[in-house]
């Protein structure tokens, strides 16, 4: 499997943690992708995607790769894609979901407010700097 470098996460695909198991099915490894991917809804299609997906990926990878997402820290259950979609998608290739954010990565009221007044401050003082002597007046009534 890949690691992620000081930087952040790889962009490189996951590769299987695991040879191929011996003698297993792919009815088999359908039903240990189906068993370890987080959202049981709306697996009509998930066969059909499955063998589609084993075309250009091996059945280990896939289910390797659908167990470390299900066990990702940063995994919102909320947004996490359909077996289906998942597949679809390629999603196996995909690198670690990034961190999570205090508060989902927004603002609060107050951040808000002193960013807008340090914003502020930096261009009143920039302009302060680069300004002519009479135009300073009109600055301050900015």
């Amino acid at each position: 499997m890949s690691t992620a470098d000081a930087d952040g996460p790889s962009d490189e695909p996951f590769e299987p943690i695991a040879e191929e198991i011996p003698g297993r099915t792919e009815q088999q490894a359908f039903e240990e992708f189906s068993q370890d991917y987080p959202r049981k809804e709306a697996k009509k299609g998930a066969p059909e995607k499955f063998d589609k997906a084993l075309r250009v990926a091996s059945a280990q990878n896939l289910t390797d790769n659908a167990h470390r997402f299900a066990v990702d820290p940063n995994r919102e259950q909320g947004y996490t894609k359909l077996p289906t979609t998942w597949l679809h998608g390629e999603h196996w290739n995909d690198p670690p979901l990034p961190p999570r954010q205090p508060n989902g990565g927004r603002q609060t009221a107050t951040q808000r407010k002193m960013q807008t007044a340090q914003e502020r401050h930096q261009r009143l003082t920039g302009l302060r700097d680069n300004a002519a002597p009479w135009t300073l007046r009109q600055i301050e009534e900015d």
